[in-house]
């Protein structure tokens, strides 16, 4: 027992050991991580605590929907757990160290699927605990999360094909449910171009080989995306009502109100609120 448990006690330790400030001390790692990532696990906390559901955070851009953020976390379990504890900047780096171990642990699976060596399979596993997807960019916690359920994911993909059963079809709605909730959209945009890839290469590889396709596969395939439908709904629902809303990427608003909203000769309201109000051009 203590032998199949080792590798995984220590992919525990390595994160721990080589990032032990993170939990040793309240250093608070930079940029988006405390800027951005704290600050609104602070806010998700604080409404669960007072049971709240985080709909609206009234304290950014003078008002955002919170729970459509698809980076406020509103809908990640392990989002949820931290926030009922109370979130500051030992729970984030808490949370962090978490993730690198997630990654540490299902990296292990995922190599050892393939070469069956512990030893190769533990090396890969740090390897990737500290590689400077994690290291170098820790800043932004949503990538983070998303590698480190990615090779989860991975592993149940490669199972199903396998021969995995309805747990494997399971673990694969959770992982992907996971990296929706909490982890950034592009990884989980490549992931599907990836599913898709690999599907048809199974399809056709079977057609070419004059074989027939495991309807098996077809079915636990469609339990996972039923399964991944459901659990992600209520962030799915979300998502698409903000959709329209969405203007990263959209041209620069010419309207004379954006370009104008508060003019110099508007500064009288301080005085006098009611002065303008004959005056809409003000």
């Amino acid at each position: 027992m203590l032998k199949k448990s080792a590798p995984y006690l220590l992919l525990v330790a390595v994160p721990l050991a080589a990032l032990s400030p993170l939990w040793l001390h309240a250093y608070a790692m930079a940029f988006d991580m405390a800027d951005y990532f704290l600050p609104n696990r602070y806010f998700l906390g604080e409404c669960l605590r007072n049971g709240i559901f985080p709909w609206w955070n009234p304290y950014s851009g003078l008002g955002i929907p919170f729970s459509a953020d698809p980076q406020s976390g509103s809908f990640y379990p392990v989002a949820w757990f931290f926030g009922l504890i109370g979130n500051n900047f030992y729970t984030i780096n808490i949370e962090y160290l978490l993730h690198l171990i997630i990654a540490g642990w299902g990296m292990y699976r995922l190599i050892h699927a393939y070469t069956k060596s512990v030893t190769a399979s533990v090396c890969m596993a740090m390897c990737y605990q500290l590689c400077g997807v994690f290291i170098g960019n820790a800043q932004h916690l949503t990538w983070i999360i998303s590698a480190a359920w990615a090779p989860w994911v991975l592993f149940c993909w490669k199972k199903i094909f396998e021969g995995g059963d309805l747990k494997t079809a399971a673990g694969l709605a959770l992982g992907l449910m996971m990296m929706t909730t909490g982890g950034y959209p592009a990884f989980l945009i490549m992931l599907v171009y990836f599913f898709f890839i690999s599907l048809i290469i199974y399809l056709v590889g079977t057609r070419m080989g004059r074989s027939e396709v495991d309807l098996r596969i077809i079915f636990r395939l469609a339990v996972a995306a039923a399964a991944f439908l459901i659990i992600t709904a209520p962030f799915i629902l979300s998502f698409l009502q903000l959709i329209p809303h969405f203007t990263r990427s959209a041209a620069i608003n010419n309207d004379p109100s954006f370009v104008l909203a508060f003019p110099p000769a508007a500064a009288v309201s301080f005085l006098f609120p009611a002065a303008v109000t004959n005056h809409a051009e003000y």
